[in-house]
């Protein structure tokens, strides 16, 4: 009876409390809500945190606890050590089944060393494809205020009747016709399109790195790995070849297995339902030659796979110096552009053609870079060089020609710096020189920069600068700001806003020039001057 009145009380405090539940979850997402989280990750970090996480590398350390306990329980079962084929029944059956859990638990730590290389290949991969979709959707966004910007012009030419065909042209259609309109109308909307697209690209990668490490799906980590390009280095192919031999598990894996075959063949003597057993060698014996056979396979199959990446990773650097040389051009290509038009010698949609086809160049940069990064990353695990120390590059590439590739709109990390000399037609950002068409000039007591290029080095890229001929205005964006300053003007606004400099922008040489101090406090960065250098250091 007791039993019984237990178990309804059980019972009614069970239905109470999924009735209180049922009550209260309209309420609870919104008390639990999750901010999306924004850690900073190396790639060290990520794939530390992968490991961690993985529930295939925690199985794999059970399956090698579980083999060491199984070691140490056939060990204790060894009372002496029979030499082979000593006609020992006990003995071998001992011996036997204590160098067979030896060799198995040498597999299962094996297995464990291949899962953590799978991990943390795939954390590479999910890590620089991150950074690559980031890029794209900065490209896609750049390209539609481009094509937006066209169709407001589009309309505003089409409401006022019109305009010569030597001013404007829209894909070869005459400016101010209603084709032109709907054709500026149907780029914006491509380019509408092509956003969401790389939008859900981009949240696509997020998820797939998220996973891998631990993080909510909503998360969206800041990756402050530098992309870097730099060749692969090394002394010998053929080398290498045989070091991944070496250093395959899947290799050493096979080796085990016919080590416990030869155990048979060593200790015949095993115990059945009916007691011991003789096992006849014209069994075992073929089948230490069968494993003899799969491991030289195995070793062909790993040379050939080391020379294939390899001769991968050497096609990828000639795509990469092709595809350098095409951006060279393209950037000269578009300063020319800028040039005449700013010369009222061309119109806005060349400029937008011109920056399309570079921003498109730059794009794929990144994304080649990246690529041949995680084909490093699977060379340097193939020869079983460290990967997870997040310094893999330094072993087998030319450091001496290492390029920090920066994305064009993507200046935005912790950390950078550019450094400008008054009188000097160059200016580093992080190390790396980039030459200007002008130098920066001393006027009353201020150091006057370049605005293009001081916009550059502070993250701005070129897709975000506007240059208005007729209003003499140049408008810069990057991320959520937005900038205007105009020349002969002291007036500064930062996303509308007004703010008044202590001098006004002038041009010199056919180029906008500007003390960069207040662009800098606009766009979060920091300025110093250093009178006895004559330098302008931009940090941000």
């Amino acid at each position: 009876m007791a039993g019984l009145l237990m178990r309804k009380i059980y019972g009614a405090v069970i239905s109470l409390t999924v009735v209180i539940s049922l009550l209260a979850g309209p309420l609870l997402p919104a008390a639990w809500a999750k901010e999306p989280a924004a850690p900073q990750l190396t790639l060290k970090d990520a794939i530390q945190k992968a490991l961690s996480s993985s529930e295939d590398v925690k199985a794999q350390e059970y399956a090698a606890e579980k083999a060491e306990e199984q070691r140490k329980d056939a060990l204790d079962a060894v009372d002496f050590i029979p030499a082979p084929l000593s006609a020992s029944p006990q003995g071998d059956v001992a011996w036997s089944s204590f160098m067979k859990a030896d060799y198995n638990w040498q597999i299962q730590k094996k297995k464990l060393e291949a899962s953590k290389d799978k991990v943390t290949q795939a954390v590479v991969q999910a890590y620089y494809d991150v950074i690559y979709k980031n890029e794209s959707l900065k490209n896609a966004q750049a390209a539609l205020a481009r094509d937006e910007k066209a169709l407001q012009v589009a309309r505003a030419v089409y409401a006022a009747g019109g305009i010569p065909s030597t001013t404007a042209s829209t894909g070869g259609i005459p400016p101010g016709t209603r084709a032109s309109l709907l054709a500026a109308e149907a780029k914006a909307q491509d380019s509408r399109k092509a956003v969401e697209s790389a939008k859900a690209e981009l949240d696509k990668a997020y998820i797939t790195f998220n996973r891998l490490v631990g993080l909510w799906p909503e998360d969206r980590p800041v990756l402050t790995e530098p992309l870097t390009f730099a060749p692969l280095k090394i002394d010998s192919v053929d080398a290498e070849a045989e070091r991944a031999v070496e250093s395959s598990k899947e290799i050493d894996i096979k080796e085990k297995l016919k080590d416990i075959a030869k155990v048979d063949v060593d200790y015949p003597y095993t115990l059945s339902t009916s007691g011991f057993v003789w096992q006849e060698l014209d069994i075992t014996g073929p089948e230490v030659n069968i494993k003899e056979q799969d491991i030289a396979k195995a070793k062909n199959d790993t040379r050939q796979n080391l020379r294939t990446l390899y001769n991968d990773i050497r096609a990828l650097e000639e795509k990469y110096a092709a595809l350098q040389d095409a951006l060279r051009a393209a950037e000269e290509g578009l300063r020319i552009t800028r040039a005449l038009y700013d010369a009222g010698m061309t119109t806005q949609d060349k400029v937008a053609e011109a920056e399309a086809s570079y921003t498109d160049l730059r794009t794929k940069l990144v994304g080649l870079t990246a690529q041949h990064t995680v084909q490093l990353a699977s060379f340097c695990l193939m020869t079983g060089r460290p990967v997870t120390d997040g310094s893999f590059l330094d072993a087998v590439v030319d450091k001496g020609s290492a390029q920090v590739i920066t994305a064009g709109d993507a200046r935005t990390e912790a950390g950078n710096v550019a450094v400008f000399r008054i009188g000097e037609a160059k200016y580093s950002l992080n190390g790396r020189e980039i030459s200007m068409d002008i130098a920066p000039v001393g006027e009353d007591f201020r150091a006057f920069l370049p605005l293009r290029y001081a916009a550059n080095a502070l993250g701005v890229p070129d897709t975000g600068i506007t240059w208005d001929a007729e209003s003499r205005k140049v408008t810069l964006v990057k991320g959520d700001r937005r900038v205007e300053v105009t020349v002969g003007s002291r007036e500064l606004l930062l996303n509308g806003s007004a703010v008044t400099m202590d001098v006004a922008p002038k041009i010199s040489n056919g180029r906008v020039m500007l003390p960069v101090s207040f662009l800098a406090k606009a766009l979060n960065a920091d300025v110093q001057w250093d009178s006895a250098t004559q330098t302008v250091t931009i940090k941000y």
